[in-house]
């Protein structure tokens, strides 16, 4: 109802007793009373309080400047907001907290903090012209306060274990390197910072806090020092690190903390390929192109492939696959996993591109099978029921993948309907027929799929088997029933076609020794 630029004049009556946060973010108002006997609100004429004034609720006459009443120690969220007229901000002594976008999109271009200042919101002042680094800054804190400001860009708090680095906040920055003294870097220091390419850490820093170089896409490198204990979660997630390594000293990484851009979003291949952890830790290796943690009586998880190996065995320790390990990984041609691996975080096995062989070893046989060796027809498709047989269950689930692998082999057409990178007839026979040979893990379901493109395509695959000049096929769809008395004849006709006569012949003495009919065929 404020939004109305005809409203001018207010009076709030005794009974009301909160102001929702940006309600007077339009208005047009000359006058604003409060009643005397409200026990909620108060007014100066122009601002909303609480009954006490300890607490500035809104800003709901507009001015060019306004002057917060003495004793107020709180402005609400959206107290001031969208109050375009207003043209300068004054901070006082005993000012402790500043919230998240308190400036943000205003004309501020000076910001002095007073030294009795203990934590600032993120973002502060998004897209104003306030400046935080270098000779022309705009922003600074008063001296003799907890937080100071480097000079570089960096906002730091003095503790009794040293410097702890709160925010970085030149936007602009390409490159920074934390201060000497700092021991940590707190959550979300450098989140968002898309423009830095490299930051160097010092010796001494022990911690690098959750998310503090999340969503940094353009973060190539970073130097780690010896003496960091632990990466927080998430902590170099979404950035684009080409290489890393990790010291002794590290014993602690949380949760998808490092996870390149690539890895996360699917969208690009992961550019972390050169990852090297220094001799002597007790927690993390590297194995071939894995990334391994040690989690005690001697089960491994891996954290990260680098997808630098065309061949890559995972250990048998492996129990557990950390989400988007695998995520968008090409490159790999031969995979072998172990049904041992008792957990997948979400899109932990999830390559971005078909292995020409996947090997599951089996803890206990099935169907006197100790292992299954696939070969996933190379389509389109194929390619996403293998990413789906791998990263939809929570584990690695033998049953799962042979499913998937048996409606790769089924539906052998591409999504792309003039693309030619299909499963052709003859290959699509063989598999199936190796399948219903072999039926084990088979679901009645897919068995009875392949039983029907065994039926309608039969002559067309008996005529590539005969190109291809595969006698033992046929026999096998002889075996199976499939060419039989019945069907026998229209394969004949179709295979004379060709001009094998020696194909023929051996479909017509097949024809007569095994259904005992005429080996004549007078079309011959």
């Amino acid at each position: 109802i404020f939004d109305n630029p005809s409203l001018k004049r207010l009076r709030i009556g005794a009974g009301t007793e909160a102001v929702r946060p940006g309600a007077f973010n339009r208005s047009a108002l000359e006058s604003l009373e409060v009643d005397e006997a409200s026990p909620f609100l108060s007014s100066d004429g122009v601002g909303l309080y609480s009954r006490d004034g300890l607490e500035l609720l809104a800003l709901a006459v507009p001015r060019a400047a306004y002057a917060v009443a003495p004793g107020c120690r709180a402005i609400a969220k959206k107290g001031l907001s969208c109050f375009a007229g207003l043209g300068r901000v004054e901070l006082g002594e005993g000012l402790r907290t500043v919230g998240d976008h308190a400036f943000t999109d205003t004309a501020l271009g000076e910001l002095r903090l007073p030294a009795s200042i203990e934590a600032i919101g993120s973002p502060l002042a998004a897209g104003t012209a306030l400046v935080c680094a270098g000779p022309e800054a705009t922003f600074s804190i008063a001296e003799g306060a907890s937080l100071e400001l480097d000079g570089a860009g960096g906002l730091y708090r003095r503790s009794e274990e040293g410097l702890r680095l709160v925010r970085f906040m030149d936007k602009g920055a390409r490159s920074y390197a934390v201060r000497e003294g700092a021991v940590a870097i707190e959550p979300g220091a450098f989140a968002g910072f898309e423009e830095l390419e490299e930051a160097w850490l010092p010796e001494g820093l022990r911690e690098v806090g959750a998310a503090a170089f999340k969503g940094c896409h353009g973060l190539r490198r970073i130097h780690l020092p010896e003496g960091l204990e632990r990466l927080g979660a998430e902590a170099l997630l979404d950035t684009g690190l080409e290489s890393l390594r990790l010291p002794a000293s590290l014993v602690d990484m949380g949760p998808r903390a490092v996870v390149p851009y690539g890895s996360h979003h699917g969208k690009v291949p992961p550019s972390l390929r050169a990852v090297e952890v220094a001799e002597g830790n007790p927690r993390f290796a590297m194995e071939g192109s894995l990334l391994l943690e040690r989690l005690g009586e001697g089960a491994l998880r891996v954290l990260l492939c680098t997808g630098t190996e065309e061949a890559v065995s995972v250990p048998d320790a492996v129990a557990e696959v950390a989400p988007y390990a695998f995520n968008n990984v090409t490159g790999i041609r031969y995979l072998r996993l172990a049904d041992g691996i008792g957990r997948v975080g979400p899109r932990g096995l999830a390559l971005g591109a078909l292995v020409d062989c996947l090997v599951v070893d089996l803890g206990e046989p099935v169907g006197g099978h100790e292992r299954f060796e696939l070969r996933f027809p190379q389509t389109d498709r194929s390619a996403q029921q293998m990413m789906l047989a791998l990263s939809v269950p929570d584990h690695v689930d033998i049953g799962y993948i042979v499913e998937h692998y048996d409606a790769a082999i089924i539906n052998g057409s591409s999504f792309d309907a003039v693309n030619d990178g299909t499963l052709g007839p003859y290959d699509q026979c063989r598999r199936i027929v190796a399948r219903l040979e072999d039926p084990v893990l088979l679901t009645a379901v897919n068995r009875s799929l392949c039983d029907r493109v065994l039926q309608l395509g039969l002559v067309r695959m008996a005529v590539e088997a005969a190109r291809h000049g595969d006698h033992e096929l046929l026999g096998r769809l002889m075996d199976l029933g499939y060419l039989n008395e019945r069907t026998m004849d229209a394969v004949v006709e179709a295979v004379s076609a060709l001009q094998d006569a020696a194909m023929t012949g051996y479909l017509l003495e097949a024809k007569r020794r095994r259904f005992g009919a005429s080996a004549l065929d007078f079309e011959l």
